[in-house]
């Protein structure tokens, strides 16, 4: 998808200001690229599993665990968690968050 059509599809669900991204791939990298050259947004986190990436820098953002993201979002005012891999769905069960958006 080029960029210009993710920020389109990330627009229509409105602005957003604080973001937290589930994954650390190539495909988080670029959608974290896209969110931030326009404004649109800051990502502030990445959410991985793997504990040897914990507080490592991703461009703007720190990579955290899944167990912190329910507390990062409340105290850093997340505004939107995205996602490109649906595999992280069912491991948000439970968890109290904003708007979780699929690219």
């Amino acid at each position: 998808m080029s960029s210009k059509n993710l920020l389109r599809r990330l627009f229509s669900f409105g602005r957003c200001k604080k973001a937290a991204v589930l994954g650390v791939g190539y495909q988080e990298y670029q959608l974290a690229q896209a969110l931030e050259s326009d404004a649109a947004c800051k990502v502030l986190f990445f959410i991985d599993e793997n504990p040897w990436n914990y507080r490592n820098k991703m461009l703007s953002g720190e990579v955290r665990s899944l167990s912190d993201l329910e507390a990062l979002c409340v105290k850093h005012g997340i505004d939107s968690v995205f996602y490109c891999d649906e595999g992280w769905l069912p491991k948000l069960d439970g968890l109290s968050l904003p708007p979780v958006q699929s690219v």
